[in-house]
């Protein structure tokens, strides 16, 4: 079964579509730089989802202490939870956004350094885990999981072009 519902939307990620011409006339830097602006921000969202996850763990370990069993995958190994699964994404766009910068700053000294993963430029979301609002939150963690796939998916596309170019 494979849930889709192209309705759900946050405002705060960046922009999937662009117009054809639009993305042809980009220059190199200008495209990079954008990723890399873009791929912080789905990190910063990320970590704020990986976080409110973590809080609904430790809320329901309170509840629930007496569980000592842990889940076991296929091949008898434990089962990572959902915040640690979203950690090890956090970790590969990491790499990527600093391969990015990487090729932003190669490509030319007169563009500013690309963001880099702060603190300061971590998003603030207020959305509160209990009742209902846990549903509200699970979703919101898989808009930011099936667009930021989709926004790979442009990005292999432009890495595509530019490797063309060269």
């Amino acid at each position: 079964i494979h849930f889709e519902d192209r309705r759900l939307v946050l405002n705060t990620l960046p922009s999937i579509t662009i117009k054809y011409r639009t993305w042809l006339q980009m220059e190199d830097t200008e495209r990079l730089s954008s990723a890399s602006r873009d791929l912080n921000t789905f990190w910063s969202h990320l970590e704020s989802q990986r976080q409110k996850l973590e809080m609904e763990m430790e809320e329901g370990r309170e509840g629930a202490a007496d569980r000592t069993m842990q889940r076991r995958n296929k091949r008898g190994r434990p089962q990572l939870s959902l915040p640690q699964s979203m950690l090890g994404v956090q970790l590969d766009l990491r790499d990527l956004m600093r391969q990015v910068n990487s090729q932003v700053s190669s490509s030319s000294e007169d563009v500013t350094q690309a963001t880099t993963v702060t603190a300061s430029s971590k998003a603030k979301f207020t959305t509160q885990v209990s009742g209902p609002s846990r549903w509200v939150s699970r979703l919101e963690g898989y808009v930011i999981l099936r667009d930021l796939e989709r926004y790979l998916t442009k990005l292999a596309r432009d890495y595509t072009l530019l490797r063309a170019k060269y």
